[in-house]
């Protein structure tokens, strides 16, 4: 109870906030789901039984590393990995393997608690076809 929820009603083209009132007892075993009550203004807007996507915000941190997802990869050890550009000169670089220590995970980043520093410039484009060691030229976009 108490934590934010993000509510997108479809019908009425409405996306608002709200704080959660109260949390079921029963988690429902064939579909994983459980009710959850929203204390919403009465504005006219909201009906009885009207549908809403919701999206429970239970993970909050500030000033962390992300990666989005895919410039993860992991060898066959488990170890999660990604590749960064060490700039040398004339836009060339190397790109050098870093070992990565990985925290809060979502759909689309996660959270990097080891292995990069804030500005350090990661691989994108290529990714799964570079190799330590090798020169590479920095193209931003």
């Amino acid at each position: 109870m108490g934590q934010k929820i993000a509510l997108d009603f479809n019908s009425i083209d409405v996306k608002t906030t709200a704080t959660i009132s109260q949390v079921g007892d029963f988690i429902n075993p064939d579909s994983r789901t459980f009710k959850v009550s929203v204390n919403l203004p009465s504005n006219g807007q909201y009906k009885p039984n009207m549908m809403a996507s919701a999206q429970v915000v239970d993970y909050e941190s500030t000033g962390v590393l992300t990666l989005p997802n895919r410039l993860i990869l992991q060898d066959t050890k488990g170890q999660n990995y990604t590749y960064v550009f060490v700039p040398a000169a004339n836009g060339l670089g190397k790109v050098e393997r870093r070992a990565l220590t990985l925290g809060v995970s979502n759909n689309d980043a996660t959270e990097v608690l080891g292995g990069l520093k804030a500005g350090e410039q990661v691989i994108d484009r290529g990714i799964r076809s570079v190799q330590t060691g090798e020169t590479v030229k920095s193209v931003t976009e």
